[in-house]
């Protein structure tokens, strides 16, 4: 075993022959100046801080519970004593009536009769509403008389005026086969005003573009009994006494063919051109249970009582803007809009008789009061002839009287060189294709200009009543009248075009 001292000696002797070992191999690694330094390495980047973490918050506290109110109490009799019964509430917060007054259920009682004889008297109509609407009556009759394209139909005609009877017909009528809105009827009747009756009628539509349309019309009418009062604005008489204006009856062969040219200017301002050519033959009649118009009047003195051959030439110029007042109301029935109208036309005869000018205008306005549509229309109409007395045909004259021109007197009533008239009519629905109306018209012929002022207006003719319309969305089909007037007398009359619609002259006079 080695001793204390041995141990240190050796281990001296390992320490220096280490430190020969390490320090030849630290010399080695210096670097010298002769050669390129080496880059020192990159120190790594800081790792990022991490946030902390946020503090975790408390949970919310629930809110407190819903009051949970106390049950309703039961109502007793006390809580409605003296509030109105059901159905009669008016919204009233101040102190209401207490109930009918004695003056009240008397007005009441004084019109329960009245009332009761109303309701019995529209009982048909409204069971004829209903039936229209229940049964769908139009579009089974559209269907029957025409075909499934709605392009050509043959359908019967009924027509009635006081005075004259019951008038029945049939029309054909053909539309749109070409595509363009174009239009041609043929109609034959017999009875009441006529005998016989032939029309045949063409509209051009759009065959000529959106703004020129023509119509052609001829007719035939055979008229055995019309009605003949006499010139002006005299009340009707017996025979005993020497009075103008007593109704007497004559006989009219009537043949015309005419045509129409119609121009829009500009939006529903039109220009409208017509050309008539037209035969009157007049001779004594005894139909009618009147007196035969030589009994009373001198043929002689009545300007063309032997026959009218004449042509007569208008221009118009027609302002229209009437159309349904509401997108939901049918395009058949007016509730707003003008109708402003003035024509000047020159009759030359054609053979014996003089020539003379024919001049008027026209001005209408529909209101819309409400839906329904509820609606105020009105108008004014005059119509005058130029010349001496002893150079207009009696026949030619301006006129008065019928289902058209001062409803509540005959047809023709009323006729002088000046034909004044004014309209007032209040229209609502019964239902989608049935409306009713009342009105009222006023007019007076005069013999001249100077004799139509305000001051002469005092044997102004008033007639009025009630009437019902007969209409698809898109067409008027026909209506029904019952008129009387300030002279007295009931009318009731048929009519295929609104009352408003007034004839061309060259189709009616």
């Amino acid at each position: 075993m080695l001793s204390a001292c041995g141990r240190v000696k050796l281990s001296t002797i390992a320490s220096f022959a280490l430190l020969g070992v390490l320090v030849p191999a630290a010399v080695t690694a210096q670097p010298t100046n002769d050669g390129p330094v080496a880059p020192e390495p990159t120190p790594e980047p800081p790792a990022p801080e991490q946030p902390e973490p946020p503090a975790p918050q408390p949970p919310p506290e629930p809110p407190p519970p819903p009051e949970t109110p106390p049950p309703p109490r039961e109502a007793s009799s006390n809580d409605t004593k003296g509030a109105p019964v059901s159905g009669t509430e008016s919204g009233r917060i101040d102190e209401g009536d207490d109930g009918d007054s004695v003056l009240r259920l008397a007005a009441r009682g004084l019109l329960f009769l009245p009332k009761l004889a109303l309701q019995v008297v529209f009982a048909p109509i409204r069971g004829g509403v209903w039936a229209y609407e229940r049964f769908q009556l139009g579009h089974r009759v559209r269907d029957i008389f025409f075909n499934d394209e709605n392009t050509i139909g043959l359908y019967p005609s009924l027509g009635f005026e006081s005075g004259f009877g019951i008038n029945i017909g049939a029309t054909f009528v053909t539309r749109n086969l070409l595509g363009v809105g174009e239009r041609f009827s043929l109609h034959a009747g017999t009875g009441g005003v006529f005998r016989k009756v032939y029309k045949a009628k063409f509209v051009s539509g759009n065959l000529f573009g959106d703004r020129v349309k023509i119509e052609l019309r001829g007719l035939y009418e055979l008229r055995p009994k019309d009605a003949f009062y006499g010139i002006g604005n005299d009340d009707l008489e017996d025979m005993d006494v020497m009075d103008p204006a007593i109704e007497t009856r004559f006989r009219k062969t009537k043949a015309r063919a005419s045509a129409v040219l119609d121009i829009n200017i500009v939006g529903d301002l039109h220009a409208r051109l017509s050309e008539e050519l037209q035969d009157l033959e007049f001779e004594n009649s005894t139909l009618g249970g009147n007196d035969p118009i030589d009994v009373v009047y001198m043929p002689t003195s009545l300007v063309g009582f032997g026959g009218v051959r004449a042509s007569y030439t208008e221009l118009e110029l027609r302002y229209d803007s009437r159309r349904a007042g509401s997108q939901w109301d049918p395009d058949s029935v007016r509730g707003t809009g003008w109708l402003l109208s003035g024509f000047t036309g020159r009759s030359v005869a054609l053979g014996v008789g003089q020539d003379y000018w024919r001049y008027g205008g026209e001005i209408q306005r529909f209101l819309r009061l409400t839906h329904g549509p509820r609606v105020i229309s009105a108008r004014l109409f005059l119509e005058a002839v130029t010349g001496k007395p002893e150079d207009v045909p009696f026949d030619e004259l301006p006129k008065l009287g019928g289902r058209a021109l001062l409803r509540g007197y005959p047809l023709d009533r009323f006729r002088d060189r000046i034909a004044a008239l004014g309209t007032l009519e209040y229209t609502w629905d019964l239902s989608r294709r049935i409306s009713a109306s009342t009105f009222a018209d006023v007019g007076q012929v005069f013999s001249s200009l100077r004799e139509a002022t305000l001051e002469n207006f005092d044997s102004v003719r008033v007639g009025f009543g009630v009437g019902l319309e007969f209409h698809t969305d898109r067409s008027y089909l026909m209506g029904l009248s019952v008129a009387s007037s300030i002279d007295g007398g009931i009318f009731l009359n048929f009519n295929f075009d609104p009352a408003f619609d007034t004839a061309p002259r060259t189709g009616r006079r």
